[in-house]
């Protein structure tokens, strides 16, 4: 959080991303938030892709959720994010061909006033950002343990 000096969190209402948000942010609600974040928003916005999104003709509810996604992005007074959402919200706002991964951090500006779609590479791969996004990079990669502790 210092390093990259994030302003505001934003997270999903839903319970993994509230406890992604906790677990590598220390952020979940206003009052529970690292010292050098200035606000904590839930957003219905980040939800994950609803079941009436995934069938066809539903996909413009989803299109209208991340149109006022960034709507409210470009309001928002701080200028550094930490975004807390699902991977198939993020393939579909940045039109991947990809999900990000389980707790993967992403770094990718956004810019209310731009015009013009982006280009990028991502492990070798090409990629045309919509209009207002640039530069995504992946920063952290998750690593599963190779076994998991139960419990006795």
């Amino acid at each position: 959080l210092i390093e990259k000096q994030i302003e505001m969190v934003a997270h999903s209402p839903l319970k993994r991303a509230r406890q992604t948000s906790k677990g590598m942010l220390g952020c979940m609600t206003p009052d529970d938030r690292a010292e050098t974040v200035k606000r904590v928003e839930e957003l219905d916005l980040l939800r994950e892709k609803t079941p009436s999104e995934w069938i066809p003709g539903g996909i413009q509810s989803l299109n209208d959720r991340m149109a006022n996604f960034e709507t409210w992005l470009g309001e928002q007074p701080e200028s550094t994010f930490a975004i807390v959402g699902h991977s198939q919200y993020f393939k579909a706002m940045l039109k991947l061909d990809f999900k990000f991964g389980n707790c993967d951090v992403w770094e990718v500006k956004y810019d209310k006033n731009s015009e013009k779609t982006t280009g990028c590479t991502v492990e070798g791969k090409d990629y045309e950002l919509p209009v207002g996004w640039s530069e995504l990079k992946r920063l952290y990669t998750y690593e599963m343990p190779a076994t998991v502790p139960t419990e006795s």
